[in-house]
């Protein structure tokens, strides 16, 4: 053992200062250089000409190819974990193989989100896996329904926000979701003004609908949200410490508890504008963060649909379930509008019930 130690250390002092014969195995872009030559040499010993590169992703690279008829193809490449690709391979080898053994089991209806995988195939050190070739989305549909990548997070949202507004149900439960989750509330652990909510929500939405449309914002209906509460616990302040303890705080008129409590729920309403229609993971509840909005929100948006209620039979009937769906993992098949989920590799098979 200590010979081996010591035999090491020569080595890493080698490797810092320079002297000694050892070497490392090569650079980055060497490393990758050798992985991509790797790569192309496989694939024409599979029939295939790459065409180019499609772009990068956190789990591998895609590619241009086309087959001996000259038909165009995404090629998706992961490296196995043992040769320094991700952990998750032999899964995403997994749920790309059962997309191209089980699409044809699965109804129509739900399978056209999933992609066509025509081949895949496990090389040495790598695998690859063959499917359509997909559109990227638009701009406005990936602001309207998705949770947006790191490419796409500085897109503007101020459309989808407007859809919302426009729809005084969807407001109703934005004010009595952000009272409920309103830290300042929430702080002060007592369940009087959350017990309350429904009556609260609907004298804010009151004011709400009194706005002129054309200035209807986050800021108004914070305000309205705001206004509402102070107005319900001046009402019913002696029925609670609560109650007590604002009156207190208003009768010596620090006033500046209603700009706190106002900054409060505009935070909280713009996190729920924000919020993704379509769930980044289909088996979270709308309380997690990466679930889907409200449905009061969602019914505001009907092209998503089709592809919740897939991402839904999956989960119930196919015990797959998607975990990662978002702008950047979601594309257009050409000639349709057909959402199409591309990144299979974050699918996870769970147990039967």
């Amino acid at each position: 053992m200590k010979l081996l130690l010591e035999n090491w250390r020569q080595y890493v002092n080698e490797e810092i200062t320079g002297t000694g014969t050892a070497k490392l195995a090569g650079s980055p872009k060497e490393q990758m250089e050798e992985d991509e030559r790797r790569w192309y040499e496989f694939t024409e010993s599979l029939g295939y000409e790459v065409a180019g590169k499609l772009g990068e992703g956190a789990m591998g690279d895609v590619y241009l190819v086309k087959d001996k008829k000259g038909s165009p193809h995404a090629m998706k490449v992961v490296t196995k974990a043992l040769y320094g690709g991700p952990r998750s391979a032999k899964r995403e080898y997994e749920n790309y193989k059962f997309a191209m053994d089980q699409k044809k089991f699965i109804p129509e209806k739900y399978a056209k989100y999933i992609p066509d995988v025509d081949n895949v195939v496990e090389g040495d050190k790598d695998y690859f896996f063959f499917m359509e070739l997909l559109e990227p989305l638009p701009e406005r549909v990936k602001t309207d329904l998705f949770a947006l990548s790191y490419e796409d997070e500085d897109l503007d949202r101020e459309e989808k926000y407007k859809r919302i507004l426009r729809d005084p149900s969807a407001i109703w439960i934005l004010i009595k979701t952000a009272i409920a989750h309103s830290g300042f509330l929430r702080q002060i652990d007592d369940e009087e003004l959350i017990q309350n909510n429904n009556q609260i929500a609907n004298a804010a939405l009151s004011r709400v609908l009194d706005i002129p449309s054309d200035s209807l914002g986050v800021a108004g209906i914070a305000t309205a949200a705001m206004a509402a509460i102070i107005d319900h616990i001046t009402k019913h302040q002696d029925e609670s410490k609560y109650y007590e303890l604002v009156k207190t705080v208003l009768k010596t008129k620090h006033w500046d508890i209603k700009d706190y409590l106002e900054s409060d729920i505009r935070e909280q309403l713009k996190y729920l504008l924000n919020k993704q229609i379509v769930p980044v993971d289909i088996a979270l509840g709308q309380e997690m963060g990466a679930g889907s909005s409200a449905e009061e929100v969602v019914q505001n948006f009907p092209e998503a649909a089709g592809l919740i209620d897939a991402m839904k039979y999956l989960y119930d009937h196919e015990n797959w379930t998607a975990r990662d769906v978002h702008s950047g993992n979601v594309m257009k098949r050409p000639g349709t509008d057909n959402f199409v989920i591309t990144d299979l590799g974050l699918f996870k098979f769970r147990e039967q019930k």
